[in-house]
């Protein structure tokens, strides 16, 4: 059994030996952020990003992208704006927002990953 501060610290450690999540459509991946966002869960959003050229991930160091997303969400959710959205099959990256969007200047930016749909990172350009 584990002790306590065992049982603290494995929590604290598993969800980064998890790997991230994928996404088949958009509104899939919009539905997860967006219960993130309703449950005030920076964490789970952070993690589940897998990065990109940049050396870290964006949103693990910014609280503000997130909060401001939530704000976009909370003003009209994300999955009204994007029910109708779809990854591109031809390419392997998309993004939802950018700058001056319907969620201000928030950008989500995807990548695609063996055939599979990744969150790459959540950030803002102002």
């Amino acid at each position: 059994m584990l002790s306590a501060a065992a049982a603290t610290a494995y929590w604290l450690i598993i969800p980064y030996l998890l790997p991230p999540p994928s996404f088949a459509t958009v509104p899939e991946a919009v539905e997860f952020i967006a219960e993130c966002l309703d449950n005030d869960d920076h964490n789970s959003l952070s993690t589940a990003c897998v990065g990109g050229d940049r050396p870290q991930v964006y949103l693990t160091t910014h609280r503000r992208a997130f909060d401001m997303l939530r704000a976009a969400h909370g003003r009209t959710p994300l999955q009204s704006l994007y029910a109708t959205r779809a990854f591109p099959k031809d390419q392997n990256t998309f993004k939802l927002g950018g700058h001056m969007s319907e969620i201000g200047h928030i950008h989500i930016d995807f990548v695609k990953i063996d055939g599979n749909w990744h969150l790459q990172d959540i950030w803002d350009c102002r």
